[in-house]
């Protein structure tokens, strides 16, 4: 759909909904290569992780759109790299992906 100006609120919502959720997916299809391929421990949560980082960007999106320099926007990328599981499975704070954990 391309948005025009005579689209209807809920027209731009749903577009706007439709391009989020196809990024989340597109993270989530390539988290869930590598863990296929073994760069993942089977215990992370694929789902819970391609989440976690579709809603992190677009957060960081949103600050960028409100002003928000580079230099706040790659601190809080590399805050969020900390919650990213190595081929164990334990993320980068050392609090890993048992049961339990949000990322499983």
């Amino acid at each position: 759909m391309e948005i025009t100006r005579t689209g209807t609120a809920d027209e731009v919502k749903a577009e706007l909904r439709a391009l989020r959720g196809a990024g989340r997916d597109a993270l989530q299809e390539r988290i869930a290569a590598d863990a296929r391929a073994g760069r993942l421990a089977p215990s992370v949560g694929v789902p819970a992780l391609a989440m976690f980082y579709a809603a992190t960007l677009q957060g960081m999106s949103t600050q960028a759109c409100d002003g928000v320099g580079r230099e706040a926007l790659e601190r809080v990328a590399d805050i969020a790299m900390t919650a990213w599981p190595d081929g164990a499975g334990t993320d980068r704070a050392g609090t890993g992906t048992a049961p339990g954990h949000p990322l499983r």
